[in-house]
């Protein structure tokens, strides 16, 4: 790991972390661009910082201070979780919890309940339609939806639309589902706000418009494999500690970089 790759970030509170020298951290993360969270390609490089996501710059900032080296894995989002049930990776940068997801991730926790106070980020996913479609959204029920609703594949937010029978008969991933919603081929699609924006910003997509009420509000988090987790519950906990001091340090420098809406 090159030490001097997020020199510029503030030092943070001290807190114990003891000797991990040489600790190798696999990380899982999808291969598709999700700006300004994170890269399709993520590195641990310095001409990397600020270039690849704010999600991975915490990473990055956080491990260095743990002298934890990071080994980046790209996959699609399925693959990642298929190799953090068999321990091929350590950790998956990022992802919402969900109970189901336990079978395979452990999330920081204090007092048996998920501690939301060590997420990485919170993520607000809204929904994003033709400025022309009649599709509403009133914060618990989906109107005029004939051509469905979609969401990136794999995430709690298709689940959901599943649950509530709105999806179409094939899913897309983001870019091609905002394309089909700027020709009137899909109803709606339910993307984070931010990388939407930007989604939206780079396409010069000007006919897709976000619905008034938010979809869902989710912490996301960097959960661990169960075989890392059980060998190193320590260096977990304090990462994940880091990771909390570092959003809080951070927040508002990453929010100005990355030209998002501050936390």
């Amino acid at each position: 790991m090159n030490h001097n790759s997020l020199a510029i970030l503030v030092p943070l509170m001290l807190i114990s972390v003891g000797s991990n020298a040489g600790a190798l951290l696999r990380v899982c993360h999808e291969n598709q661009n999700y700006p300004p969270y994170l890269s399709a390609t993520l590195s641990t490089d310095s001409d990397s910082q600020h270039k690849q996501g704010l999600l991975a710059d915490l990473l990055n900032a956080s491990a260095q201070q743990l002298d934890i080296e990071i080994e980046y894995v790209s996959a699609p989002w399925k693959r990642c979780i298929l190799f953090m049930k068999t321990g091929s990776v350590d950790a998956l940068l990022s992802a919402v919890h969900d109970p189901s997801r336990e079978a395979w991730g452990v999330y920081p926790r204090q007092g048996g309940q998920i501690d939301h106070s060590r997420r990485l980020w919170t993520a607000h996913y809204r929904l994003y339609h033709h400025q022309t479609s009649p599709l509403t959204w009133n914060g618990e029920r989906l109107s005029h939806n004939s051509l469905g609703v979609d969401a990136p594949p794999g995430y709690k937010i298709h689940k959901r639309l599943k649950e509530m029978g709105a999806l179409p008969e094939l899913s897309h991933l983001p870019e091609h589902g905002f394309r089909m919603l700027q020709h009137k081929r899909l109803d709606g699609y339910v993307l984070e706000e931010e990388t939407a924006k930007q989604l939206i910003k780079r396409e010069g997509m000007d006919k897709i418009v976000p619905a008034q009420k938010v979809f869902l509000e989710e912490d996301i988090f960097l959960p661990f494999s169960h075989h890392w987790f059980s060998e190193h519950p320590q260096l977990a906990n304090q990462l994940w500690n880091i990771l909390a001091a570092q959003r809080n340090a951070q927040q508002n420098q990453l929010s100005k970089i990355y030209q998002i809406s501050a936390q």
